[in-house]
């Protein structure tokens, strides 16, 4: 029995195509493709399909495109080792188109000029969409637009500014959902923005013209309608671009400009005058009389100056400054007025001639004397200069201890002291200073040796003395108060009992008083102690011991005697109780007398021995 073996014999390769029906790929997308050999059954054993940048799925002939890389395309091989057979298809191979950027990147043109730009897309190797295009705004003119030959580039578009303003270009494309506006400002060089002026801030009236300088922004901007505002006394010259005051006046005003519709700040311009370099005088008389006033004016050069707020009028002695403009005549002679100004450097006088007016009190005088004794008086009279005016103005006032009495026209001295007779008329004073003294006759100070301490019982011979020395002490009268007698007639001051007294002295309403003390004699005794018992018993005996006051005073000149039924020893100073009762120790000196009462016992009896 025999086996049958059957072989399948493949053919030899001969030939292999590999096709793909696409143009172009793009990254991410999948394509098919298709392979062709020759002979049909030839043996594709050892057959590799492959890609630099793809995956290829044998399986269902598909190519997935993985990346681009800088040659922009995807090579696929069909490759038979072992009958050294290949097939190759090259494809143009893009990245996804997501968006695009400008070079070099525009942001501001101006108007009526062009710009040439460049467009990449991104990422690179990206391809731009059928429907991309570069969109202008109404300012924004796009033309000429060139792409590169597989469109992954826009070398060049031409952008022409035709207005001007905030303009754009806009990058778009629906199919890849792109929309990137480029803003772009358009600026028209002869188009004004904004005007700006400077100028000074201070002018002089009537004087010389001052420059404006008008500044636009841009600076190539065209000012064909260009204008000027003033206010107050300003005046502009619009071809010389000057501001300038042609009235003699001060004060301030105001200037702008303005052009195609634009306005410039406002400068705010000060208008002076001239500072004076020196015064004329007019109206000034050539004399004046005391107290009368002239009035004068005046005006300063330049003819178009100010004069200067420091402007100070001053005068001498024989002037009074009333105003600026009026001056008081003060004292005859030549009145000098001065005008000064330190900032104008202006030091100029003019004379006027100052007379006495004939009714006017120029000087006052009269006989007041300049001492007078207390109580005296005096008819005041009053001449007075010139000649020709009256005394009659004179009115007299008084200070200090001094009276007038202006119907009499008597002056009187009211008290020692100082006092002022004061004569004023048409503003002259006439001062007369007095000194008021006492009355030679007339006691002002009563002096005298009373003492101030006596002994009682004791005397003294007053003596008296005044002052003034011319004055009589005879007028002198005493009065006494108190524990003091005085005797007129022999001028003897006694000092009556212990304690106060007052000597007083009274002459011409002047009063003298002597506070005197009297106090005791201190030799005699005004008080007496010692040491008696009060009670005794018959035949006790005790020896007295006296003390006395003052102690001053002598203890001897105490004399005791006594009654009932004691006895007592003068040499021994012994007391003796002899009979049983009452009995008294009494002592007496200078008229005082101390009696001790003391009582005397009897000798009790012997007590019997009890048997």
């Amino acid at each position: 029995m025999s086996d049958t073996v059957s072989i399948n014999l493949l053919s030899k390769l001969a030939s292999v195509e590999l096709k793909v029906d696409d143009t172009e790929f793009v990254v991410g997308g999948v394509y098919n493709y298709t392979l062709t050999v020759t002979p049909s059954d030839a043996d594709i054993s050892d057959l590799v399909i492959a890609s630099t940048n793809a995956t290829i799925n044998t399986a269902n002939k598909t190519i997935t495109v993985n990346n681009v890389t800088s040659a922009q395309s995807t090579i696929i091989t069909a490759t038979s080792a072992k009958y050294n057979k290949t097939s190759s298809k090259t494809v143009p191979t893009f990245a996804v188109f997501k968006s695009a950027t400008i070079t070099p990147a525009v942001s501001s043109m101006v108007l009526g000029a062009t710009s040439t730009i460049a467009i990449n897309p991104t990422p690179q190797y990206s391809k731009f969409p059928t429907d991309f295009a570069i969109v202008g705004s109404a300012g924004i003119e796009v033309s000429g637009i060139v792409y590169n030959a597989n469109r992954t580039s826009i070398t060049s578009a031409k952008l022409k500014s035709i207005a001007d303003g905030a303009q754009s270009i806009t990058l778009q494309s629906q199919v890849a959902s792109l929309s990137i506006v480029n803003a772009i400002t358009v600026t028209d060089p002869a188009k004004l923005v904004s005007l700006a002026i400077t100028g000074p801030s201070t002018i002089v009236a009537n004087g010389a013209k001052s420059v404006i300088t008008v500044s636009p922004t841009p600076n190539t901007a065209t000012l064909t309608d260009l204008d000027f505002v003033v206010t107050g006394d300003l005046k502009v010259d619009k071809a010389t671009k000057q501001i300038y005051c042609d009235v003699f006046t001060t004060g301030t005003g105001t200037i702008k400009a303005t052009s195609q519709g634009k306005q410039s700040n406002v400068i705010t311009v000060t208008i002076t005058r001239p500072v004076a370099t020196s015064l004329v005088i007019t109206g000034l008389p050539a004399s004046v009389n005391v107290n009368g006033t002239a009035t004068f004016n005046y005006t300063s050069l330049p003819a178009n100056s100010v004069v200067p707020s420091d402007l100070t009028v001053t005068a001498n002695n024989m002037l009074e400054v009333v105003t600026n403009k009026s001056v008081k005549g003060k004292a005859v002679g030549q009145g000098v007025i001065t005008f000064t100004s330190v900032s104008a450097g202006i030091n100029q006088t003019s004379n006027i001639t100052v007379n006495a007016d004939p009714l006017i009190v120029t000087a006052v005088n009269n006989n007041a004397p300049t001492t007078m004794i207390v109580g005296s008086s005096v008819v005041v009279n009053t001449t007075v200069l010139p000649a020709t005016a009256s005394a009659s103005k004179v009115v007299y006032t008084v200070e200090g201890n001094v009276s007038y009495d202006n119907e009499t026209k008597t002056l009187t001295a009211t008290a020692i002291g100082n006092g002022k007779l004061i004569g004023t008329a048409d503003g002259v004073v006439k001062t007369v200073n007095i000194t008021v003294t006492a009355d030679p006759l007339i006691i002002t100070t009563i002096n005298n040796n009373a003492p101030t301490t006596m002994i009682v019982g004791s005397s003294a011979v007053i003596t008296t003395t005044v002052l003034p020395a011319t004055a009589s002490v005879s007028k002198v009268v005493y009065t006494v108060e108190g524990n003091v007698a005085y005797n007129a007639a022999t001028k003897t001051l006694t000092a009556t009992a212990i304690g106060s007294g007052k000597l007083i002295g009274t002459a011409d309403g002047v009063v003298k008083t002597v506070n005197i003390t009297v106090t005791a004699d201190p030799l005699v005794v005004t008080a007496i102690n010692n040491n008696a018992p009060t009670t005794m018993t018959v035949g006790d005996s005790a020896v007295i011991t006296t003390t006395v006051l003052p102690a001053t005073a002598s203890v001897s000149k105490v004399a005791y005697t006594v009654e009932g039924g004691v006895t007592y020893d003068v040499v021994t100073n012994t007391l003796t109780a002899v009979t049983a009762g009452n009995g008294k120790l009494i002592g007496t000196a200078d008229g005082i007398t101390n009696t001790v009462d003391i009582v005397i016992a009897d000798i009790p009896e012997p007590e019997e021995p009890v048997v």
